[in-house]
């Protein structure tokens, strides 16, 4: 008996059918599209990076930079308060120099006034009292010398010449460190009111330091 054309068993085709996608092997070729879209997305990343960094050194460079500008502005304030304090420090300095020199001088004005007034005798009258200081190099310093003129009228010379005697003996002359000397300068008798106008030089100078000793003599 005939076999029938549908109970036929139908073979399949010993290829696939390259009409239905479906069927065919997966034989593809590997794609390289996603690679160079990686290699694209890490080079842009990479670039951004880039910029982002020299962006930011850039903010950070401008910033020291202006840190540094208002240091040297508060640095340029310090140092102009300081050179301030320095020159009002300098002129406070000079001027306790000064009065350190003022009270250190052997003959103090108003206690040289007080006491030399205090002194005189009745029959000898002040016509002209001064004190002047003057510098003079001794041995290679500056050293101050004082110079006290005194002048007026007496009516006796025995009477001036104790009144001399008595300051050259005055504890506030004869100071440490100071050599006296007293000159007399004397004017001729006046024959209507019988007195004689003098003027005393008294001047206070510094002595000239003495060498140490060698100590005492050498053996015998």
């Amino acid at each position: 008996m005939a076999v029938s054309r549908a109970n036929k068993n139908v073979q399949p085709y010993w290829r696939p059918n390259f009409v239905n996608a479906s069927e065919l092997p997966d034989i593809k070729v590997i794609r390289t599209d996603f690679i160079i879209n990686f290699i694209a997305v890490v080079l842009m990343l990479l670039v951004g990076f880039y910029v982002l960094q020299r962006e930011y050194r850039s903010y950070a460079l401008s910033k020291t930079i202006s840190d540094m500008e208002q240091r040297i502005r508060v640095a340029d304030a310090d140092d102009a308060a300081s050179l301030k304090l320095s020159r009002e420090f300098r002129d406070l300095a000079a001027n306790v120099a000064e009065m350190e020199k003022f009270y250190a001088t052997p003959v103090v004005a108003h206690e040289f006034l007080t006491q030399i007034t205090m002194m005189r005798p009745e029959e000898l009258i002040y016509r002209q009292l001064s004190l002047v200081e003057s510098i003079e190099k001794v041995d290679n310093k500056q050293v101050v010398t004082y110079q006290i003129n005194i002048s007026g009228d007496v009516r006796s010379l025995t009477v001036l010449d104790e009144f001399k005697g008595e300051l050259s003996e005055w504890d506030l002359l004869n100071a440490e460190g100071y050599g006296l000397s007293i000159d007399e300068a004397l004017q001729g008798r006046d024959a209507d009111t019988g007195i004689f106008p003098y003027t005393l030089g008294i001047t206070l100078k510094p002595q000239k330091s003495k060498p140490a000793d060698d100590g005492e003599g050498g053996d015998a």
